[in-house]
């Protein structure tokens, strides 16, 4: 479909208006499930407004994806933490794109505790190219005496989570080790948290 630019006095055809017209605009529906039963067959590069949500999807040619940026929150699956009672948890994403950004904050309640390797799930998984990479710094806070370990996190060989490495000084060089019941801290405890905003690619 090319663009066709109208000019006074010129025939619009039923064609016309339903390939230029509505195609080359923003169509508005009250919600996703309203768009989805009126373009059950949609052209890629077609842009839609939600009304109920106040946010803009471009279909890719096989699926809707954001326009805009809009966060979300969402419940991160934990590994290698019992959670216990009195624990904060909290974790938001937005999407641009493929580009994935997640923030990701878990404190400690006061039967919580550190049994492994960190680790939590994504809102949604990552490219195969991601696999392994350094997808942004977190820190580790003791509350008590206030000491804050800075950190990595990196994705997983397997497309859905992401895993706390913090610093290790031990060596000749500096090296990332994974977390557990007493590393970084020796003895967690309640207030003590984990911290972290990363960015990247999802499928």
């Amino acid at each position: 479909m090319a663009y066709k630019v109208f000019t006074a006095g010129s025939l619009a055809t039923a064609s016309d208006v339903n390939t230029y017209l509505m195609k080359q605009s923003v169509i508005v529906f009250a919600d996703a499930a309203a768009r989805n039963a009126a373009l059950t067959s949609p052209t890629e590069g077609m842009l839609t407004y939600q009304e109920s949500s106040d946010h803009l999807t471009v279909y890719n040619g096989s699926a809707w994806i954001p326009f805009d940026t809009t966060w979300t929150t969402y419940t991160p699956t934990l590994a290698g933490v019992t959670l216990g009672s009195g624990s904060t948890l909290s974790a938001a994403y937005a999407v641009i794109g493929k580009t994935v950004i997640v923030q990701f904050y878990f404190a400690l309640g006061a039967t919580t505790a550190i049994t492994g390797d960190v680790s939590f799930s994504l809102p949604i998984n990552h490219a195969s190219s991601n696999r392994s990479a350094s997808v942004g710094t977190c820190v580790v806070t003791d509350a008590s005496p206030a000491t804050r370990y800075p950190g990595t996190v990196l994705l997983s060989g397997t497309p859905g989570y992401a895993f706390i490495r913090v610093g290790n000084a031990s060596g000749t060089y500096l090296t990332q080790v994974a977390c557990s019941s007493s590393v970084p801290i020796a003895v967690w405890a309640v207030g003590d948290s984990i911290s972290t905003t990363i960015i990247y690619q999802g499928v």
